[in-house]
């Protein structure tokens, strides 16, 4: 079982690496990705219990270009059934407008997939690390999250990670938008 997932995995990389990027997005199946993606140099994916992460470098176009970005998998038996369950944006640091319009394009992508009722829930956050919930006022838990990190490295340029992150979803929801 794990030598027919673990082709899989190296299978869906290869078609990854011979697909085109216009605009990825949560909740889009592997397949859908597979099926999208052109000109982008996957990295080998990080497979642990219960996700699959794609790094994705050099995207030839639109918002998420110049930038490295990740996109995490649900796993499952079919690759149709692998919602994308976070978008990881990776920037330098010190870049204040470009990280403040890649948060808005990820807020914007979110309420794309959720619908225009859901609302900014709160938030919270330590020194360094900060995490804002986004979901319908009557549901008792968020649809999805914006989490903001920022590395220090000693010898690197410092760096903004932002991440956004399904918490709840439906299958009706899958393959429904694109970040733009």
């Amino acid at each position: 079982m794990f030598a027919v997932n673990s082709a899989r995995m190296v299978t869906a990389a290869l078609v990854i690496l011979s697909g085109a990027v216009h605009g990825q997005g949560l909740l889009r199946t592997l397949d859908t990705f597979c099926d999208d993606f052109t000109g982008v140099i996957p990295l080998v994916p990080e497979i642990d219990g219960e996700s699959i992460t794609f790094s994705c470098f050099r995207t030839s176009d639109g918002l998420l270009a110049n930038y490295n970005v990740r996109y995490t998998f649900r796993k499952a038996r079919m690759e149709r059934d692998m919602p994308c369950v976070a978008v990881i944006v990776e920037i330098p640091a010190g870049k204040d407008r470009k990280k403040e319009l890649m948060r808005k394009a990820l807020i914007a992508h979110g309420l794309e997939v959720w619908g225009k009722e859901v609302v900014e829930r709160g938030g919270f956050g330590v020194p360094g690390k900060s995490t804002v919930q986004y979901g319908r006022k009557s549901a008792k838990a968020p649809s999805f999250l914006i989490i903001e990190e920022e590395f220090k490295r000693p010898g690197f340029a410092d760096l903004t990670r932002l991440t956004l992150e399904a918490v709840t979803y439906k299958v009706s929801q899958y393959n429904r938008a694109r970040i733009k």
